[in-house]
């Protein structure tokens, strides 16, 4: 075990097409690697495994290294993924995150963690509302988003009927989770990701091999 609190695998999603952004969001170059392998470094430091879960072609002959790949056979969008990582999970707690989130800190995933007691879900909260993709989940969802997606529902909120849901509320001027949930969706914020940071690359706008 690699922290103090209970024993957790990690999902990292990277099911989603890009189309806004025009191009595979994992293979964005952070600080000289692909920004999947930023994250899994980051998340690998304090979960007992990662695994990746999303579309085989932006991951084609990649050497994963300490992460494991799960490909997403139906293309059902985030909620999808989280039904594909609860069932290979091998922890009661997964801590689940989208593949577009540079900023992961391990600090921010111990402190879900750490409120995870007695809970099926933890959400941040911030100002601009909560966020289900840099979330902690039971392996007791399972079946109610099993049930979601059976009903052709597609957000990420659709199964928390009657599970215990906990939000924690981010303050603004947290250190701890400074940045942490800025994601990349579209140009605009790749912009203002790159204002934010020195070390992602020119060279992002062009798709960078992995080694």
């Amino acid at each position: 075990m690699k922290t103090t609190v209970e024993p957790f695998e990690a999902v990292i999603l990277a099911g989603g097409a890009s189309s806004r952004l025009g191009q595979p969001k994992a293979l964005l170059d952070w600080n000289g690697i692909p920004l999947w392998k930023h994250i899994v470094r980051e998340v690998a430091s304090v979960a007992e495994k990662v695994a990746i879960v999303g579309f085989p072609e932006p991951f084609a002959a990649t050497d994963l290294a300490v992460a494991r790949f799960i490909e997403d056979p139906m293309r059902t969008g985030p909620l999808g993924g989280l039904a594909i990582g609860l069932r290979n999970a091998g922890t009661e707690k997964v801590f689940v995150m989208a593949c577009d989130m540079p900023f992961v800190r391990r600090d921010a995933i111990l402190d879900l963690m750490r409120n995870s007691k007695d809970a099926d879900v933890v959400i941040p909260r911030t100002s601009d509302g909560v966020h289900p993709l840099f979330a902690v989940y039971s392996r007791k969802c399972l079946a109610a988003v099993d049930a979601a997606l059976a009903r052709n529902e597609r957000r990420m909120r659709s199964f928390h009927s009657g599970l215990h849901v906990r939000e924690l509320t981010i303050a603004e001027d947290n250190p701890t989770w400074k940045n942490v949930l800025i994601n990349i969706n579209t140009p605009a914020e790749l912009s203002r990701v790159l204002g934010k940071s020195t070390c992602l690359q020119p060279s992002v706008l062009s798709p960078t091999p992995s080694s």
